[in-house]
């Protein structure tokens, strides 16, 4: 079986499909994936996974696991 090639995503690839501003991170907000977040310390991220309270954010330097406001 044949393994199909998929190209990494890179952070510059992210930042040139960004339609619009960032929404400004805060705990007390719910994200969802592929939204961008503009973060004081961390600066500009990209949502990759959310589960739960939890959303795994891509930003310049790493992967960071960042805290959400559940909404059900």
């Amino acid at each position: 079986m044949a393994r199909r090639m998929t190209k990494k995503v890179t952070w510059s690839d992210l930042i040139k499909k960004m339609k619009g501003e960032a929404a400004q991170y805060n705990i007390a907000e719910s994200f969802y994936e592929g939204d961008y977040i503009s973060h004081s310390k961390f600066g500009l991220g990209y949502i990759q996974t959310t589960f739960g309270n939890k959303i795994e954010v891509l930003f310049e330097d790493k992967v960071r696991l960042l805290v959400q406001r559940v909404v059900f």
